[in-house]
């Protein structure tokens, strides 16, 4: 199974724009980071990681779209079987 950091850079490296990337990346490397430190899983990390997002009055929305956008490409890789962000609302 791939692991979580080669998933992030396959992810950023996509045929994607260079702001489309720098804006995944400037998302995904504190999730990839919360995940480290709190040894959770892919799934129950999401949840609580944009919860602590919410809480901190960050730029929500912005987090919830990109790891939206990353967890369901974990899902299509296999990776997960479903995205735990899917029924969060979107504000």
């Amino acid at each position: 199974m791939q692991n979580l950091t080669d998933l992030v850079e396959e992810f950023l490296n996509r045929d994607i724009s260079k702001g489309t990337r720098e804006y995944y990346k400037k998302y995904t490397t504190g999730f990839l980071d919360f995940l480290s430190t709190s040894g959770l899983g892919l799934e129950a990390g999401a949840e609580l990681y944009l919860k602590n997002v919410k809480e901190k009055n960050e730029s929500y929305p912005a987090y919830l779209k990109t790891l939206n956008v990353f967890i369901n490409y974990a899902v299509k890789k296999g990776l997960i079987n479903r995205n735990p962000l899917a029924a969060v609302k979107k504000i």
